[in-house]
């Protein structure tokens, strides 16, 4: 998800060389796509029609720049639905989802200029089912960071669709900090999420993820 990370990881799924770069905490709760928090293995077979549209590389390039001539690296998307309670969750069934994540071509430690960068698409098989889905997202980013470190979890300001929210997370790791932003917008069936993630004393620019996800979000809903 953006959310808790799966119980059966996949070994060929980006988010095992997420989890090399970000310790799992991070993953699990401040981001977006190639952690273990919101990249997931490929699941089983969907029921629903193809998945939204992402980005392509040159695009995603325009805002970071570090990931010109780097790779736009896609799976499908396992997609699961947070429970009521902290790291409750289960599988949705009749969605059809794309992950994406971008990198640059000599990859090294994110930095708020050098974020990670993921983007999820999704199309549900009901408008109710998408509504549940982002609102139980945004509720486990806000309410379920402490218990894996959090140290700031602000609101960034987002207009999409017909709902959208964000949220800009900090977490302690041993020494240091790891940050991440998250954006989710919606549209009827549709829903995108994209995620920023960095290491050090910043986190990435909350205006540069609120512009991801616009672009994310005109692709996959064209």
């Amino acid at each position: 998800p953006l959310g808790p990370a799966p119980t059966d990881p996949s070994a060929h799924h980006p988010s095992t060389r997420g989890e090399t770069m970000l310790p799992q905490r991070l993953a699990r709760v401040a981001v977006a796509v190639t952690t273990a928090a919101l990249v997931v293995p490929t699941g089983p077979a969907q029921a629903a029609p193809k998945a939204p549209d992402l980005p392509r590389l040159p695009a995603v390039a325009k805002i970071y720049p570090h990931v010109a001539g780097g790779e736009r690296e896609v799976h499908a998307d396992y997609v699961t639905i947070e429970g009521r309670t902290c790291g409750a969750s289960t599988v949705e069934e009749d969605v059809a989802g794309m992950i994406a994540e971008y990198s640059a071509a000599e990859p090294a430690a994110p930095t708020r200029s050098t974020p990670m960068v993921i983007l999820r698409a999704m199309r549900f098989a009901e408008v109710k089912r998408a509504k549940l889905f982002t609102t139980r997202l945004e509720r486990f980013y806000r309410r379920c960071g402490r218990e894996y470190g959090e140290t700031r979890n602000v609101r960034i300001p987002v207009d999409l669709g017909q709902s959208s929210w964000g949220r800009s997370l900090s977490l302690r790791s041993g020494n240091g900090r790891e940050h991440g932003n998250v954006v989710a917008a919606r549209t009827g069936k549709r829903v995108v999420v994209a995620m920023t993630i960095s290491e050090g004393a910043r986190p990435p620019a909350p205006r540069k993820t609120v512009r991801l996800a616009d672009l994310a979000f005109r692709v996959a809903t064209r």
